[in-house]
């Protein structure tokens, strides 16, 4: 059995999930600008982090093939795991001493939303600018 919503419901939906979602961007960027030792780690690991899950999560998911259990469960067991040992992965392999300088985003200042210029950075350029966010009103002044 299916439930059909009106147009006009789906819309009164998106408004308020974009409405939520902005004043939780502004609230958290307002009130809730800090961060703990444990998330400046996760923050500084978050790329390299990035580049390794998908091995790690297939290997986790290819272990738990003959466990005859719920997809939902299998994937209960596997999302916390498989998380944790990616951050610890990169935390292990950001060690190795010029991983770190690949594997780091570096933010700069003067931009709004930050500046991705990590790769650039370990191959010896002096900070060209690889991605660059501005919002509509900085472009309209540069």
């Amino acid at each position: 059995m299916t439930v059909s919503i009106s147009p006009n419901i789906r819309l009164t939906i998106v408004k308020v999930s974009n409405a939520a979602n902005g004043f939780l961007v502004v609230w958290f960027r307002e009130k809730q600008n800090n961060q703990s030792r444990l998330l400046k780690t996760l923050s500084d690991n978050s790329y390299a982090a990035y580049i390794i899950q998908t091995p790690v999560l297939v290997f986790l998911a290819l272990s738990l093939r003959s466990i005859q259990l719920p997809l939902i469960l299998k994937f209960a067991i596997v999302s916390p795991i498989g998380i944790s040992l990616c951050f610890a992965f990169a935390n292990l392999i950001r060690k190795i001493p010029k991983a770190d300088r690949v594997l780091q985003i570096v933010t700069d200042e003067a931009t709004p939303f930050g500046t991705f210029y990590a790769l650039d950075r370990a191959l010896g350029r002096e900070h060209a600018r690889v991605f660059e966010i501005f919002p509509l009103s900085e472009r309209a002044k540069s």
